[in-house]
């Protein structure tokens, strides 16, 4: 599950990248309004929380495999993951091949600064985990990270490998909600195949895919990553860069068009954001 945490960690690193650089661009010939910048960031926001719902979810269901090894059939589960471990409470009702996992984390459990809370459920089926069109169905229950209340059904295929190293999954987001403490909301579906590429040389994941909805402002809003977002390990291990190195990412909304290409594989801090017609190279800061 370490690679499952490293992902996390990229995705949610460029998704703020893209969060910085876009404030960078208010002086060209069409320029972002307050309303256009917020609604990057806040897409970008709810895209990274599910991501970490997927992420922990994903822990915890491997780690389910030995509890149902000896067929029990209801059991609590023992985590070593850090955001777990110490705080929430994990239970299991089902066997290798189906069942439901509740991981509650009660009123709170923060770990390295971000703090979860309420529970995650978990329905899986046609298992073992691992099994091509292993499923796992995710729904919330007063579940909120960092105080931002997460809501709809996050449904997880794994598909047919490409080739015998590569990790494939389908994943989608049904009726998705984002809500702020000021009751504000994000409407989210989305749908994306993300391929993790075992290479002892060169491990990385690729992502594909599209979200749309409505941002906090009742604007409608789509993203579309129209060239396959490469996520290396090396960068984020040597270099210390957790962004995305390589592909390009569309965010529309009120009318305008932000094109986000992060380049051709250098692990380097570089991207280019086109807006209108108009290209300007940008190095981001590490966040």
């Amino acid at each position: 599950m370490k690679m499952n945490n490293w992902f996390l960690r990229s995705a949610a690193a460029a998704s703020i990248a893209a969060m910085t650089v876009i404030s960078s661009c208010k002086d060209e010939v069409k320029r972002f309004n307050a309303e256009d910048a917020q609604a990057l960031s806040e897409e970008a926001i709810a895209d990274a929380y599910y991501e970490d719902a997927d992420d922990v979810s994903s822990s915890v269901v491997y780690d389910t495999e030995n509890a149902t090894n000896n067929g029990r059939v209801a059991t609590d589960i023992v985590s070593n993951d850090g955001r777990l471990k110490d705080c929430a409470t994990i239970t299991l009702t089902g066997d290798k091949t189906s069942g439901v996992i509740t991981i509650d984390f009660g009123d709170g459990c923060t770990y390295r600064g971000n703090t979860r809370e309420g529970k995650i459920i978990l329905t899986y089926s046609n298992g073992p985990a691992g099994s091509n069109g292993f499923t796992v169905v995710t729904t919330f229950e007063a579940y909120k990270i960092n105080d931002i209340e997460l809501k709809g059904k996050r449904t997880i295929v794994k598909e047919a490998n490409a080739t015998q190293t590569n990790l494939q999954h389908h994943i989608v987001l049904e009726d998705g909600q984002a809500i702020w403490p000021d009751g504000s909301t994000i409407l989210r579906e989305s749908d994306f195949t993300r391929i993790w590429v075992r290479d002892e040389t060169d491990p990385r994941i690729l992502l594909d895919g599209s979200a749309s909805g409505k941002t906090r402002l009742d604007k409608t809003y789509t993203m579309e990553i129209n060239e396959t977002l490469v996520y290396r390990r090396e960068c984020m291990v040597d270099e210390g860069i957790f962004m995305a190195v390589q592909g390009e990412k569309v965010f529309n909304t009120d009318g305008k068009q932000i094109v986000i290409d992060y380049g051709t594989g250098a692990c380097d801090r570089t991207v280019t954001i086109t807006v209108n017609g108009i290209s300007r190279q940008v190095s981001v800061a590490n966040n």
